[in-house]
């Protein structure tokens, strides 16, 4: 019995060193990403507010790994608002990686995403999410999980 007590006390601290180190990794400047503002059409009362919504809960998701660099625009530039360009908005905000979304819908909305390379503009990784105002709460994180996931999946 004494054997399993020092065995698992073992376990325990190998547990708890490996949580430490990982948490104590720096951010990768190749691993930073800026999450846009998420848009949508003026006249969606609604998916505007949706976005309004998601788009910093989308961020603290992200945030929580900290390997990422998250960077989190306080404002929507006006020349990100239609079709920006990946490549300026990675220089503007020194990030590796662009998260965009547009939001569209009323009281069931489609939130379409897409990763993109910074120093390219090419689409590393787009999705549509759907979510009602209902579950609108759990599709940041369901958001942010999957571009974790993209992260912890790129070369």
């Amino acid at each position: 019995m004494r054997w399993i007590a020092v065995a698992a006390a073992i376990f325990l601290a190998f547990g708890a060193a490996t949580a430490s180190a990982q948490a104590a990794r720096p951010a990768n400047p190749e691993r930073s990403v800026v999450i846009l503002p998420m848009i949508a059409d003026e006249r969606d009362v609604m998916a505007v507010q949706a976005a309004a919504y998601v788009w910093p809960q989308v961020a603290y998701q992200l945030a929580q790994d900290p390997t990422i660099k998250v960077i989190e625009p306080l404002t929507m530039p006006p020349q990100f608002h239609d079709e920006a360009s990946a490549v300026d908005a990675a220089q503007q905000f020194g990030a590796r990686y662009v998260f965009m979304a547009k939001v569209s819908g009323d009281h069931i909305y489609r939130f379409d995403s897409a990763l993109r390379d910074g120093r390219t503009g090419a689409i590393v990784w787009g999705h549509v999410f759907f979510s009602d105002e209902y579950n609108i709460h759990s599709l940041a994180g369901e958001m942010g999980v999957s571009l974790r996931f993209v992260f912890e999946n790129l070369p």
